[in-house]
């Protein structure tokens, strides 16, 4: 075959390098927080001997319908582990674990403006292989009988985000950060879970939370229903830690 005359033949396209005031624009739009999502306000602390013992979830929000686990099937939550410790009828990570199954991401302002809803459906597992948890008895619980899971805490897993470039390829990590509050999935107001209804919940006092029922008893080892709760928070937040205690006594489970 012959060779075509070097005026006719086309010139090797060469990849063009990324221009430093576009990486500069780039950098720039992961760094600065998003105007329109205002940055939430910083959780109240937890008491010293709620916070080794509160469980410790942490979400992805991205999850939705068509790519979250369906109900019969779960991922076990990341929980804090610590010493086995119990406070009158409020357990942790010595005796439940919370396991979240499906996951769904609300489209912005859906249910309230500025915001995204995310629904989790969860569960409890007694861990206790010859324990039963039964309805708690002090403090009184907020209502009735079951058991009680208490939002004790929820925060967004903040991060910078970035820009990585690899050859032509320009990859940019949003910043995650912004306000995380329990939806109307929970049941009832705010509740005292150390001290009972007797106290008055304020904006600071940090053992009040919105809680969610559970049948009861468990049995040793043994599931609960699952319930669904949820959370809004800005569209910033890509990743949720979330800080639960239960409300149930213990008896034996018997031989």
């Amino acid at each position: 075959m012959p060779l075509l005359p070097l005026s006719m033949r086309r010139p090797r396209r060469r990849p063009l390098p990324i221009a430093p005031a576009v990486l500069a624009a780039f950098l720039g739009a992961c760094a600065a927080p998003d105007a329109t999502a205002p940055a939430g306000a910083p959780a109240i602390a937890l008491p010293a001997s709620i916070a080794r013992l509160a469980l410790t979830v942490d979400v992805a929000t991205a999850g939705s319908a068509s790519s979250a686990e369906t109900e019969g099937a779960h991922v076990p939550s990341r929980a804090v582990r610590g010493g086995p410790a119990t406070f009158a009828s409020l357990l942790g990570v010595d005796g439940v674990t919370v396991e979240v199954g499906r996951v769904d991401r609300s489209v912005l302002g859906r249910f309230a403006p500025g915001k995204v809803r995310v629904a989790l459906s969860v569960r409890l597992r007694n861990a206790l292989d010859r324990t039963r948890l039964l309805t708690p008895t002090l403090p009184e619980p907020p209502a009735g009988e079951g058991i009680f899971l208490f939002a004790v805490q929820s925060v967004a897993v903040e991060s910078p985000g970035g820009v990585t470039v690899s050859g032509n390829s320009v990859l940019m990590a949003s910043p995650s950060h912004g306000a995380v509050v329990p939806g109307p999935e929970w049941e009832g107001e705010l509740f005292d879970y150390l001290r009972g209804p007797a106290s008055t919940c304020g904006p600071t006092v940090s053992t009040c939370a919105r809680w969610k029922r559970f049948a009861a008893p468990i049995s040793a080892g043994g599931t609960s229903e699952w319930r669904t709760v949820s959370y809004d928070i800005d569209p910033t937040v890509h990743h949720m830690r979330l800080r639960f205690i239960v409300g149930a006594d213990l008896a034996n489970a018997g031989p």
